[in-house]
């Protein structure tokens, strides 16, 4: 009987031990929280310098392991020369850093379980599994740094030289004055089309004009990003000498009456309004259902139609109309004492040389100053060359958030045929001038 006693006072002591365990762990947030929403994006706050933590216990168990997330693209796994060059790059880093293990996870571009909704879970819920280096797209890039969720590579590494980089790209990489991300590839929008059915490239919009053939771009684009590129072009800005946010409404003007020229001759047809984004367009264009199309560089260098060509889009000023944007690699390490290691990396995979072939295997716009030695065929290196020389960086959100969902909807207007350009500009003006609340 007292054996018996003995035994179930040690299985209560047991059950007891087990019981606090559990609720230890839930206390101290061990268990993960829900992936925050992609939907949820509040506008972007002031930038600001992420707290430094101290040194854990934990991180010193883990000390020379690296966690690098990135997208499905630049996964160094798969069977593509793209991810047998880049996993050659990690491997070489790791010999050259004995003792240092690397591990690649890879997480989804957008939506819900997206690299930037996993970095702000994880930072909340377990940040001692977060990732030492994250590779993110600009918009999540901007997010990222106004969150606290990167941090300024200014302080660790002087591989972002003004000189080794193309001017979109270093100028991308810069948040208010810091620079958050080292230039992984670009892209830019521009035009596909054709030539059998075309004809010779056109230098201006009057001249798509008069072929009367049909050309894609998103209506539907909430950033309204084919409106902002004819705008850039025009050699308008976001901004005045006061460095206060403006808008030239003549220039606005312009634009509202060319799209509103494309519609009336068939050429912007009511269709358009039903694409959210560049890829639907590229998919008309692979389709046949137009013949030529606004649509991402990297859709076309990806997939390189016999038939079709790329160029720059029209311009209706004194700059380019090309619009770029960029992926980039930025330090999440929060733990002061392993961020230089992280930076290392980040430098081993920004060398130029690595960057002019990878950016040839991937399919996107170069960063790095270099003589394209990867680009094979010279029409192609001839096109990359000057894209990347000339592209004007996509506006931080910052700029043109407080306008752009204004824009996209009078673009729609327009092509649906509800408004004019007058109209337009008018509502325009009243909208930006005295939001509602």
């Amino acid at each position: 009987m007292k054996a018996c006693r003995n035994w179930f006072a040690e299985f209560r002591l047991h059950l007891a031990v087990i019981i606090l365990s559990v609720w230890l762990l839930t206390a101290c947030g061990v268990l993960p929280a829900a992936p925050a929403s992609a939907g949820d994006t509040p506008a972007p706050p002031q930038m600001e310098t992420p707290t430094q933590p101290v040194e854990s216990p934990t991180a010193a168990v883990v000390k020379n392991r690296l966690v690098i997330w990135v997208p499905p693209q630049f996964n160094p796994d798969g069977s593509s020369e793209s991810a047998r060059l880049l996993r050659e790059r990690l491997d070489e880093f790791m010999l050259d850093n004995p003792g240092v293990e690397i591990e690649v996870r890879v997480r989804a571009v957008s939506g819900p379980g997206s690299l930037l909704d996993f970095l702000a879970a994880t930072s909340i819920s377990a940040p001692e599994n977060l990732p030492a280096v994250i590779a993110l797209p600009r918009s999540d890039l901007e997010q990222a740094a106004s969150k606290g969720l990167i941090f300024p590579l200014d302080s660790l590494t002087p591989l972002l030289d003004v000189n080794d980089w193309y001017p979109y790209a270093y100028q991308l990489a810069l948040l208010d004055g810091q620079t958050f991300g080292a230039p992984l590839a670009g892209d830019v929008l521009v035009m596909v089309y054709r030539p059998v059915s075309t004809g010779a490239l056109p230098d201006s919009w009057a001249e798509i004009f008069s072929r009367g053939l049909p050309l894609a771009f998103p209506a539907a684009d909430p950033q309204a990003l084919f409106f902002q590129t004819l705008y850039l072009s025009t050699g308008a800005e976001y901004r005045d000498l006061q460095n206060r946010p403006a808008y030239d409404l003549e220039k606005i003007e312009t634009i509202f009456r060319l799209i509103d020229q494309g519609t009336q001759q068939g050429i912007f047809p009511y269709w358009l309004t039903e694409m959210l984004n560049f890829r639907q367009g590229w998919n008309a264009f692979q389709e046949k259902r137009v013949d030529w199309a606004v649509v991402w560089l990297s859709d076309y260098l990806t997939a390189l139609p016999a038939d079709a060509q790329a160029a720059p889009l029209p311009s209706l000023g004194g700059k380019p109309a090309a619009l770029a944007t960029g992926w980039f690699w930025a330090v999440s390490e929060p733990n002061p004492a392993r961020q230089q290691l992280a930076a290392r990396l980040v430098e081993a995979l920004s060398a130029g040389d690595f960057l002019d072939q990878y950016n040839a295997l991937t399919g996107y716009l170069p960063v790095h100053v270099s003589q394209l030695t990867s680009w094979k065929d010279p029409a192609l290196r001839t096109l990359v060359k000057s894209l990347a020389e000339t592209s004007l960086p996509l506006p931080d959100a910052e700029l043109s958030a407080p306008i752009t969902p204004v824009l996209a909807d009078l673009v729609q207007q327009i092509v649906k045929g509800i408004t004019d350009p007058r109209q337009a500009v008018a509502e325009f003006q009243n909208r930006v001038e005295s939001p509602q609340p």
